[in-house]
């Protein structure tokens, strides 16, 4: 049961952008109704069952509070403008913030076991060699004009942010006969950082002698090849940024490694890379290696005065001008920021509706307050992963589930970090699930280990037993009414 719902909630955030139907503006989706489902099993656990909460080895929930406080504050400005409009946006952004905090609350709360987080991580690598098979197949359904080209998506939720549209396609730039490729996503820097994040979860295997998650060798490297193809075809700066921190964190983190397969990996990379691109040029006439030259030179080029062109419809200009934007918002509201969810509302003229980065998103909206808050949790966070989290466990024997899944989080947690640059995240169910399924995976191998942790109770009695001993007096009460 809980293997099956931790399994479709990892499987449902890749169509988190697939509304199912929607309430005035807001899309539901196949995200929300699982996370609802676990929200629910927590409340039947911990209330009905009056099973207890294991908190965390560090003082996470502290700065989450403090995070949540200052979501608060930056009603300061919304309360004081008299904007009707503007106060009923922070209302809504902040009741989205408390759900989705609920859900990453609920996660931790439901007790999933290093089973149930291992299997379901299994089944999210499996399901990836199809998502990225998926994507490359685009390739040529766009070339060609084959079945599946394009997925269309339709929500009202855009009507909210001045966007009169019910319906779009997925985004893809092309150029010549080559269309980034989005597989399953709306766009391809969610594809690339998909992949990315896959890719760094096997890569874990090379710094042990058992595969973790993935047993085959041949089954192994065919994930990782059609993952390492599904990332060149989404031809994405995101991807790329994301794909070199990742390698660096393996390399800096990891103590051990195995250099043989190292080697191998860096023989096959760019012979597999080389094909590939030959394969692409064959059939569009296009290739993205020299796409991927031109793009990062024509920018560095351009950023440093240079006369060099990137390629068409490049968007790190763009992205860059949405954070500074939100720098000088920054500067006009620092203490408290211009309220969370209110970026739209500042600059209509020039129609910026929200900034392309998380960490500027919360500076601009939530203020120096927010932004200390922000960058505090996370500094928490990676001070455990990556410094006390090794020193813990260093010499307590763990089974290679165990192994595999605390090797993984610093991974998920420095993917998070690096896509926040690039992205405005704060209010969606990822940042918050990721958090819940780290924090879940070390108390779940502190369970397995016995390591002690503090727990509450939300009960100090089950309701169950509550339940049962009222529904007996009650009973009782009948049975002795009639005897007299």
């Amino acid at each position: 049961m809980k293997f099956i719902m931790l399994t479709l909630l990892l499987l449902s955030n890749l169509t988190a952008t697939y509304f199912l139907f929607s309430v005035s503006t807001y899309g539901i989706s196949m995200v929300d109704i699982i996370s609802i489902v676990i929200v629910l099993y927590a409340l039947y656990a911990t209330v009905w069952k009056g099973e207890p909460i294991a908190l965390p080895p560090f003082p996470i929930i502290s700065w989450f509070l403090g995070m949540t406080l200052a979501v608060v504050l930056s009603s300061a400005i919304p309360i004081l403008s008299s904007n009707g409009e503007m106060q009923v946006q922070w209302i809504k952004t902040t009741l989205h913030y408390i759900y989705v905090l609920v859900i990453g609350f609920a996660i931790v709360a439901s007790n999933f076991s290093v089973n149930d987080i291992y299997k379901a991580y299994r089944v999210h690598i499996f399901l990836s060699l199809l998502v990225s098979a998926f994507g490359i197949y685009q390739l040529f359904a766009r070339a060609f004009n084959l079945p599946f080209a394009w997925i269309t998506m339709s929500t009202n939720t855009n009507l909210a942010r001045g966007m009169d549209f019910k319906e779009w396609g997925q985004l893809s730039l092309s150029y010549g006969a080559f269309f980034r490729a989005t597989s399953i996503f709306s766009e391809p820097s969610s594809f690339a950082g998909y992949t990315s994040q896959i890719l760094s979860l096997l890569f874990v295997s090379l710094s042990y002698k058992f595969r973790a998650f993935i047993g085959s060798k041949i089954l192994w490297w065919s994930i990782v090849v059609v993952n390492i193809v599904g990332l060149l075809l989404a031809f994405s700066l995101t991807g790329l940024l994301l794909s070199v921190v990742l390698l660096l964190t393996y390399l800096l983190y990891h103590r051990k490694f195995s250099l043989r397969g190292i080697v191998i990996f860096g023989l096959v990379l760019p012979f597999l890379l080389v094909v590939a691109d030959n394969i692409i040029l064959f059939y569009t006439e296009t290739s993205v290696l020299e796409l991927f030259v031109q793009r990062v030179g024509g920018i560095y080029s351009i950023f440093f005065g240079g006369t060099t062109q990137t390629t068409g419809g490049e968007s790190f200009f763009g992205r860059l001008e949405t954070m500074i934007r939100g720098f000088w918002i920054w500067v006009e509201y620092p203490i408290t920021g211009f309220g969370l969810g209110c970026v739209y509302l500042f600059d209509r003229v020039n129609q910026i509706t929200y900034i392309d980065s998380t960490f500027f998103t919360v500076l601009a909206e939530m203020g120096v307050i927010g932004m200390f808050f922000f960058i505090g949790l996370y500094a928490v966070m990676f001070r455990y992963l990556f410094f006390t989290m090794r020193s813990q466990f260093q010499s307590v024997a763990l089974s290679p589930e165990s192994q595999s899944l605390l090797s993984i989080i610093p991974y998920l947690f420095i993917a998070q970090v690096a896509i926040l640059f690039t992205t405005s995240f704060f209010v969606t169910f990822w940042i918050y699930q990721t958090f819940g399924l780290i924090v879940s995976v070390i108390i779940a191998v502190y369970s397995e280990t016995g390591i002690p942790l503090q727990k509450v109770y939300i009960m100090a009695e089950p309701l169950q037993i509550r339940f049962y001993r009222n529904i007996k007096r009650l009973s009782n009460s009948q049975t002795n009414s009639e005897i007299l």
